[in-house]
């Protein structure tokens, strides 16, 4: 072959793989910012993800709250009914003891103070036990209007 003719193929060859070449790294790069982009995405939506699951955090423990409030209701309700059989029966058991003074004063023709047969402070703490039992009951009620008037959050 001609030595020119060599050196025109020669010329084209290395300027065609020079163009291949500049080609192929344009793609590459074009890759590159592509597989950022992703990466840079993934990051980012990791820790949004983050930041919600823990905004979260707190409608996850009102939600808690409510059904830890709501299961207590059943137990208040029975301490609120034993309460007022207790209270009832301090009362019953000063009305008995009333009726026996009264009952020993006629037989007996004598007035019979109390005081002598029933400690003061135990007499007057039966006055007190109403006003205990009616203030728990008052709150326990309460309790149990305002919890079941709660719902559990709808998100």
């Amino acid at each position: 072959m001609n030595p020119q003719l060599n050196k025109i193929f020669s010329k084209l060859a290395k300027e065609d793989k020079k163009t291949e070449l500049k080609s192929e790294k344009v793609e590459l790069a074009l890759a590159d910012n592509y597989e950022k982009a992703v990466k840079k995405y993934s990051q980012e939506y990791s820790n949004f993800a983050k930041q919600v699951d823990n905004a979260y955090v707190s409608i996850r423990e009102i939600e808690k709250a409510i059904r830890e409030a709501k299961g207590n209701t059943g137990q208040l309700a029975k301490i609120a009914q034993t309460l007022r059989k207790l209270d009832d029966n301090v009362v019953s058991e000063s009305d008995k003891v009333i009726k026996k003074i009264k009952s020993a004063e006629k037989d007996l023709g004598i007035q019979i103070s109390i005081n002598e047969i029933i400690d003061p402070s135990v007499r007057s703490s039966e006055n007190s036990t109403r006003k205990l039992s009616d203030n728990l009951n008052e709150d326990i009620n309460g309790f149990i209007k305002y919890v079941n008037k709660l719902e559990l959050p709808k998100i």
